[in-house]
């Protein structure tokens, strides 16, 4: 399951003029309702989903991203006030989960609300700076028009003057070219049908820290350019100790499964755990057992 983000026709139109401040915000909305449920995927799912949803906001939030966090924090508020109760499984989703949802939805309305004006803010500024932009513009056109109207008056030239073409300044710059693939997507294990034939279960923590060069000051991004994948940081020791932990299903010709869990920090995905769950393999397949533990470990990490 995906909830994607298409922000190319909001940022054509950014560019091809003028766009006040309520539009922009009217543009950013209708992104933000771009929530579809499927029936076939467990309620469940969308419950936790939302919780990442939040999450990765927080994170964009944190790095300066305004406008893909409010994009982010409008979604769920539109996934669990409006479109999550068209899902066949609704009337039976716990109570507790219905409650926790509730008190997520009143944490992150006064949010998404905060972000809203911070972002009108932004606009204003830069529709005013477009429209001082244009008339400055406007002024230097007519300005050279002038002063060579009066370079012909004095050489006796009777041609018809023929106005310079100035370049419109370009709208105010558009941050909202966010990758529609990648912004909010959570992928969940697939199922293989396979006969299981063997058991493993484990959790690797590695002990080295994420080879990067802390020394490198990363460069900001306010929004992930289109069609761009994040960069993995992945600690040097993580596959000798999967392999050494897969050893024995290796020699018994059995697959082993592992899931790489982290953090996302200045736009890359920095690895922290490779969890290996409960699970069954063959010596061409694996499927992995009691999905809701992966999640809850998960969640006790964030």
């Amino acid at each position: 399951m995906s909830f994607r983000v298409d922000l190319s026709s909001a940022a054509e139109s950014a560019q091809m003029g003028t766009v006040e401040p309520q539009e922009r915000i009217r543009q950013l909305a209708a992104l933000s309702n771009s929530v579809e449920v499927d029936g076939n995927i467990p309620i469940k799912r969308y419950y936790r989903s939302g919780l990442e949803m939040v999450r990765m906001a927080a994170v964009y939030l944190a790095e300066g991203n305004v406008e893909s966090a409010y994009i982010l924090y409008m979604k769920f508020i539109t996934l669990f006030v409006e479109k999550i109760k068209g899902h066949p499984e609704f009337k039976a989703v716990p109570a507790d989960l219905k409650q926790q949802n509730v008190k997520k939805l009143k944490e992150v309305f006064p949010v998404a609300e905060k972000l809203k004006e911070r972002l009108l803010e932004k606009f204003r500024r830069e529709y005013q700076q477009f429209l001082e932009a244009k008339r400055k513009a406007e002024r230097e056109r007519e300005e050279k028009r002038l002063r060579e109207e009066r370079e012909r008056a004095k050489a006796g030239t009777i041609v018809a003057p023929t106005p310079a073409k100035i370049p419109e300044p370009s709208a105010p710059p558009s941050s909202m070219l966010v990758d529609s693939g990648m912004l909010d997507r959570v992928l969940y294990p697939n199922d293989f049908p396979s006969d299981p034939s063997r058991s493993a279960a484990g959790l690797l923590l590695p002990d080295a820290k994420p080879a990067f060069d802390r020394t490198l000051k990363p460069s900001p991004t306010s929004v992930l350019a289109a069609g761009t994948l994040r960069s993995v940081t992945v600690p040097t020791n993580t596959m000798a100790k999967f392999l050494q932990l897969a050893a024995r299903n290796t020699a018994a010709n059995v697959e082993t499964c592992g899931i790489l869990a982290g953090k996302l920090a200045q736009n890359k995905l920095v690895i922290t755990h490779v969890i290996v769950p409960k699970q069954k393999g063959t010596a061409d397949s694996c499927t992995t057992m009691c999905e809701e533990d992966i999640f809850n470990y998960q969640d006790q990490q964030n």
